[in-house]
């Protein structure tokens, strides 16, 4: 398996913004409260899932 960076990058950034979302539409709901920590859980784990592919990746070399 190929290691694409620019999709790491990607899922990254979009983890973030739907959290940034969920943040936004906080209203004092107990179901926006619970979207927010879906949010935050899949972006740790997003976090979590590059990391682990980035150490474990051979580096990056161009030529």
């Amino acid at each position: 398996m190929e290691l694409n960076r620019l999709r790491l990058s990607a899922l990254l950034m979009s983890t973030e913004a739907d959290v940034r979302r969920a943040r936004a539409a906080l209203d004092g709901s107990e179901e926006a409260r619970l979207r927010y920590a879906a949010a935050q859980a899949r972006a740790v784990a997003a976090r979590s899932v590059t990391e682990e592919l980035l150490l474990a990746a051979p580096p990056f070399v161009q030529v």
